[in-house]
């Protein structure tokens, strides 16, 4: 690391402005021809020094955002010690970023940071963790320095599915959503969930809260929590906010390997969705079944699941998990998919079948109400002659018969030929009429 030459530090400047400052008075008081040189001196060096601590202290408490007497004297002090060379390291956290404006490495001295509404901080010395601190303006001790920022932000994980290979090994990674069934057939899906650092309430963070809380409950167990109890895994150290997505793909591996593959579709609408089933499930495991009323009203570990526990150690609260789109094999997709047009085939087959018998039904139907009714408006003459206890010969019948299928035939189209179907019956009407005309002449 390469210091700053000796003219650009604040130590030597402040120095360098006293000294002119005191070499200008000296100059007027010599000028002045003043009696008592020293005790002039004396006195105005005391006033001098005194305005200096006041007009200090004064902007001190307006430089940060301060609340109480100890944090004035806090800024006091580093303001003060910033006029003799002392900067101490100075930092942001911003959306849970660590932001060095003066790093610590250049600096072991006491230092500040200055944390959004959306984030905390833990601290740490050379042995050990020291403290968690929430927004605000946080002023560092001697020695203590940023061991790890903190988003206390509801935050979103999510891993892509893809299409499974056949061709090489199958190589269930850590950080991939890739499973395999109970017959053995690889799949994948799209995982996401909601996570944040646990408030230390029971409610539904930002949608059941009071309204008297802060859109971001800093928790300092939880905090501690979540830094304090690192994991490893493959000789990595993994941070509080990527357990949550290992777990959820540790527990989709566990529920597909149970299931068979035709076991994770619906066959009908009825059917429940299986991976909602799933999700719900792997919810479960890492939600509370049961809160404890207490000082932290924390969830209780007594009942939960193995991973609800080691979220609840973490200082986690898991909010939402969400799987969609099944990936499937190459081979097994086409599979599927000449099976599904088989039966989607043999299905329309069928339908096709039942629409054509229930079209043939609809015709005959259709064909005996109109024979059924072309008879009631053949014999409406007859039927109202019986009806008046006339009792027609085989003759009238016939004309009566003969009369109504004219004017049926004459009033309704049978077809492209009935005009010629209606001369035919009034030809016959007419000679059978003509003929019992011949035989009444013939009688006596």
């Amino acid at each position: 690391m390469i210091k700053p030459p000796f003219f650009r530090r604040s130590g030597f400047l402040t120095f360098l402005g006293l000294a002119l400052f005191i070499g200008a008075y000296i100059v007027l008081l010599h000028n002045a021809a003043v009696t008592h040189f020293l005790p002039a001196l004396i006195l105005d060096s005391v006033l001098a020094l005194a305005t200096l601590l006041l007009t200090i202290t004064l902007a001190a408490q307006f430089t940060f955002p301060v609340h109480d007497w100890v944090e004035r004297l806090q800024a006091i002090k580093h303001l003060l010690n910033y006029l003799i060379g002392k900067r101490g390291p100075v930092a942001f956290v911003q959306s849970g970023k660590a932001i060095e404006v003066y790093p610590e490495r250049k600096d072991k001295t006491s230092g500040i940071m200055l944390i959004d509404q959306g984030s905390a901080a833990v601290l740490r010395t050379d042995v050990r963790f020291s403290r968690s601190v929430g927004s605000g303006v946080c002023f560092t001790e001697e020695g203590e320095r940023l061991a790890e920022p903190i988003d206390l932000r509801p935050q979103l994980r999510k891993i892509e599915g893809h299409v499974p290979p056949t061709d090489v090994p199958i190589k269930q990674e850590a950080t991939t959503a890739l499973a395999l069934t109970q017959d053995g057939i690889p799949v994948s899906a799209d995982l996401s969930i909601v996570f944040m650092l646990d408030p230390g309430y029971p409610y539904r963070p930002q949608k059941e809260w009071p309204p008297r809380f802060p859109p971001y409950i800093f928790n300092s167990e939880a905090a501690e929590r979540a830094v304090y109890g690192h994991t490893y895994g493959d000789h990595d150290d993994i941070p509080w906010t990527e357990l949550p997505l290992r777990l959820v793909i540790d527990l989709w591996r566990e529920e597909v390997k149970r299931r068979s593959l035709e076991s994770l579709f619906c066959h009908s609408k009825a059917d429940p969705n299986p991976l909602q089933a799933i999700q719900q499930i792997i919810l479960s495991h890492l939600s509370p079944s049961e809160l404890q009323d207490g000082e932290s009203n924390r969830p209780s570990t007594a009942s939960g699941s193995r991973e609800f526990r080691l979220l609840i150690e973490r200082g986690i609260r898991m909010l939402s998990v969400q799987i969609e789109n099944l990936y499937l094999p190459a081979e097994v997709q086409a599979e599927r998919t000449r099976r599904w047009s088989e039966a989607w085939a043999i299905n329309a087959h069928e339908l096709l079948t039942q629409s054509e018998q229930q079209l043939q039904q609809a015709r005959n139907l259709g064909e005996f109400d109109a024979y059924q009714s072309m008879a009631q408006d053949m014999t409406v003459t007859l039927r109202a002659r019986l009806a008046n206890g006339e009792k027609p010969d085989q003759q009238e019948t016939l004309r009566f018969l003969l009369r109504d299928a004219v004017r049926h035939s004459s009033q309704e189209a049978i077809g492209t030929d009935s005009s010629i179907i209606t001369a035919h019956l009034r030809s016959i009407l007419e000679e059978l009429e003509a003929g019992a005309d011949k035989q009444g002449e013939a009688r006596p």
